[in-house]
């Protein structure tokens, strides 16, 4: 490539900005040149412009015009070496100081850029200072030495001074691209000219499974950023950090979890990129601050499926009690999670959710009425769930009660260690309400953490300058912190309640049979406990015959043993005619699946009853929740006893 002057490179941007033939004169005398002196900078330009970016006419009498579709700096990035620019534009000698700083994170000297640009070091020292200055807030320090200067600081926080100096840039460019189309070429000459870039507007722009190209310029511009300056990081081998994120934040961004899956099998087959789990959840999580939703109007499936996701949100209503039928979202989210969810099951792909476990703690009741509920539709369906699909489609609908009800975040700090945080969170959990999310965490994530929507603070340490709600108790959680924290829960969010402190059972009676609790067995396996259980039921023609198979297959396909030491099998309510708590406890502790059982609860509930789930499950939960409950409840207790415990009463 032949070199281009400064004469001629604005002698090219009065070209473009022409509108019209002028006079081969009219240059001449703008550039302060002879007409053959700008007869050859023509020549120069036309034989280093392509046709395909740019055609220069030449007509007699009427003069010069160059036409071309295209920008001043899109067309001078198909002419302009780099190194001309450089030395001719005091902005690119920053440009270059600051892609050396941030995006290479090398160690530079003051001497070595002075020699290289011809320049004082005052002149590198004052480009440094309007680097720092145009990344302040993004909290990396441009640190000095004996070795030389560089950045210091996460690298979120690095990739965050990335971004800032790129729309810095941009605000200095006179004519800026549209980041939808190109990068500006001093934005690509900063992020080192890397064809990732172009790669991932290409990959951006021709996404039609999420909202994507329906993002202003402002949003779509900053995604494509975001995920440009951490790709170019990733090749470079450097990755995103651990971060502690609060609970409810990590689980909100499993609504965009498959959005982000599919970009990123997408952008994994660029060169050189392997993005690491901290990568994905932060790359997630840029989906979900630029306002990314599924996009349904490229599935011309949908429409197969879109009765079947308003029965399914008809039958968790009834089950909640919460009206959720005219929840938009809440009905778009279910239909893409569920398309692509039959996809996976029907071709024996499976996903695991990353945060399983947390759902089935933190939302048991919703999860495990959203098994109950989803499991009528598995025939019509043809699939057959897993938990970690359940979960997912548990948290849409965590959503809509989040925006349907007034519920309420609360966080529990106990740095004392797990056992106490849990038992300080099962004696919480009698004051709280239903809707209400309870979160454990250390202190250090606690003070890391956006606490704007977090309602309350419980703690068993003193915490300083927080301005939630704080209410501190002790390690062991008496009685009277238990009054402590009811009467500043009731202060802050209601007038007047009922206090929930006494365990009470309002739902169980319906199902509670004395000819299905059996105490003190000897069985020494799962498999007899379960045909025990089965055959009963047969014998009471609750259940119809293919009851013990079902039982088995969603024993295989989910966990049904908690740490508390009960196993909660639950079958499917198609091969349950009359919904029934069969209810055993053994004299000796006998390994479910992952854990030791003493007690097991089968959960069996038909279809006719599905109004009632979210109240029966209310109730076991309050009886799983701690050791101390289930020992209170089923050991050293006659039959009628549990009966009238549980709110049943006993049959002749």
């Amino acid at each position: 490539m032949h070199d281009i002057n400064k004469r001629q490179k604005k002698l090219l941007e009065l070209l473009l900005e022409s509108q019209d033939f002028k006079p081969v004169k009219y240059y001449a005398k703008l550039l302060e040149v002879s007409v053959r002196t700008l007869y050859k900078d023509l020549n120069q330009l036309e034989n280093l412009l392509p046709q395909k970016v740019a055609v220069l006419e030449k007509i007699p009498r009427r003069g010069v015009f160059l036409e071309s579709h295209l920008a001043f700096h899109e067309v001078l990035k198909q002419v302009l070496p780099k190194d001309i620019m450089l030395n001719q534009s005091p902005f690119f000698r920053q440009i270059t100081i600051a892609r050396q700083l941030l995006v290479e994170t090398k160690t530079i000297t003051y001497q070595e850029l002075s020699e290289k640009f011809l320049v004082s070091k005052t002149s590198i020292s004052n480009d440094i200072e309007q680097i720092q200055q145009v990344t302040k807030n993004s909290k990396i320090e441009i640190y000095s030495d004996h070795n030389g200067t560089k950045v210091v600081g996460k690298e979120t926080d690095i990739q965050k001074a990335m971004k800032d100096y790129v729309y810095f840039i941009v605000s200095r460019i006179d004519n800026t691209s549209n980041f939808r189309m190109q990068f500006p070429l001093e934005v690509d000459y900063f992020l080192m000219e890397n064809r990732v870039i172009q790669q991932v507007l290409d990959i951006v722009q021709d996404d039609h499974s999420s909202t994507i190209n329906q993002l202003s310029d402002n949003y779509f511009q900053s995604l494509v950023l975001s995920i440009s300056v951490l790709l170019i990081r990733v090749q470079q081998d450097f990755h995103i950090e651990k971060k502690n994120y609060l609970l409810s934040e990590n689980i909100a961004s499993l609504s965009t979890y498959f959005l982000a899956k599919d970009l990123v099998e997408r952008l994994q087959l660029l060169e050189n990129i392997a993005l690491n789990r901290n990568d994905f959840d932060y790359l997630n999580k840029q989906l979900i601050a630029h306002g990314l939703e599924p996009n349904l109007e490229e599935l011309g499936v949908k429409v197969r499926y879109e009765n079947i996701v308003k029965e399914i949100i008809l039958e968790m209503s009834k089950s909640l009690k919460i009206d959720l039928t005219d929840d938009e979202k809440l009905f778009t989210n279910i239909l893409y999670h569920l398309l692509s969810m039959i996809y996976r099951l029907k071709m024996d792909m499976p996903v695991k959710n990353p945060l399983l476990e947390e759902i089935k703690n933190n939302y048991s009741i919703l999860y495990s009425t959203t098994w109950f509920v989803l499991s009528k539709f598995e025939t019509k369906l043809s699939i057959q769930f897993n938990e970690d699909e359940i979960a997912f489609l548990a948290i849409h609908f965590q959503g809509a009660v989040d925006r349907s009800s007034e519920s309420h975040r609360i966080l529990l700090v106990c740095p004392t260690g797990i056992g106490t945080s849990e038992l300080i969170a099962n004696r919480l959990k009698k004051v709280l309400f239903p809707h209400d999310t309870l979160e454990i965490v250390s202190i250090r994530t606690l003070y890391q953490s956006d606490l704007s929507k977090v309602d309350m603070i419980i703690s068993s340490v003193n915490l300083e300058r927080l301005t939630t709600p704080v209410v501190q108790v002790s390690p062991l959680m008496n009685r009277e912190d238990l009054k402590k924290v009811l009467s500043i829960y009731l202060e802050l969010f209601y007038d007047e309640t009922e206090s929930p402190l006494n365990l009470r059972f309002d739902h169980l009676s319906s199902i509670v049979d004395h000819r299905l609790i059996f105490l003190n067995e000897k069985y020494a396996t799962k498999k007899d406990c379960i045909e025990k259980m089965a055959k009963e039921l047969s014998a009471l023609k609750a259940v119809t015959p293919s009851f013990s198979e079902a039982v088995w297959q969603r024993e295989k396909i989910g966990v049904t043993d908690l740490p508390t030491g009960v196993a909660i099998p639950h079958p499917p309510a198609d091969v349950v005619t009359e919904s029934k708590l069969v209810i055993m406890t053994l004299d000796k502790p006998i390994r479910w699946h992952s854990r030791l059982v003493r007690t097991i609860l089968m959960i069996c509930i038909a279809e006719k009853d599905f109004s009632r789930v979210k109240g029966i499950l209310s109730d076991i939960y309050k009886i799983v929740e701690s050791e101390k409950n289930i020992e209170g409840l089923f050991f050293s207790k006659t039959k009628p006893e549990i009966i009238n415990a549980l709110g049943g009463k006993e049959c002749d």
